[in-house]
C-alpha cells in the first residue's frame, strides 16, 4: 500500500522531477522501525485514490495516487514533508465521497474538488 507521484509542481524547469516515482520498501534506519508487513505495505500496488500534497501557504507540491486512505497517505505525507516541505494532504472529493458514502466534509477546497485529509 504505497503511492505514485502523478504531477510535480515543485521541480525547476528543465528538471525531470518526481513524476512516476513510486514508494518502495524502506531502507536504513527507517526500515528498523517497520515490521515485514509494513515493509510490504510501503510498496505501491496500483492504487487509484487521488490525493495532493500542499504546504501551509496552500502551494500545491504534488498530485499522487495511493493504495489506501490511511497507511499510504501517511507514507506520502512523510515523504513530501521531507522532500519538499509539504505539510497537508488532501483527498480528491469524488474519492472522499466514494470512501465515506457521501459523508459531508467540513473542509472543502474553494474549487470543490478536494477535501482536507491530514496534516
Amino acid at each position: 500500500m504505497g503511492f505514485k507521484i502523478t504531477r510535480d509542481y515543485v521541480k525547476d524547469e528543465g528538471e525531470k522531477g518526481c513524476v512516476g516515482l513510486e514508494s518502495v520498501r524502506q531502507r536504513g534506519i527507517n526500515a528498523f522501525f517497520l515490521t515485514e508487513k509494513e515493509q510490504e505495505q510501503a510498496e505501491y500496488h496500483g492504487g487509484k485514490i487521488k490525493v495532493r500534497l500542499r504546504d501551509e501557504d496552500n502551494n500545491i507540491h504534488f498530485h499522487a495516487v495511493v493504495d489506501d486512505e490511511d497507511f499510504s497517505c501517511e507514507l506520502l505525507l512523510r515523504w513530501g514533508g521531507t522532500y519538499s516541505g509539504a505539510t497537508d494532504l488532501d483527498l480528491y472529493k469524488e474519492d472522499w465521497d466514494r470512501l465515506t458514502n457521501n459523508r459531508e466534509h467540513p473542509y472543502v477546497s474553494k474549487d470543490g474538488k478536494w477535501v482536507y485529509y491530514m496534516g
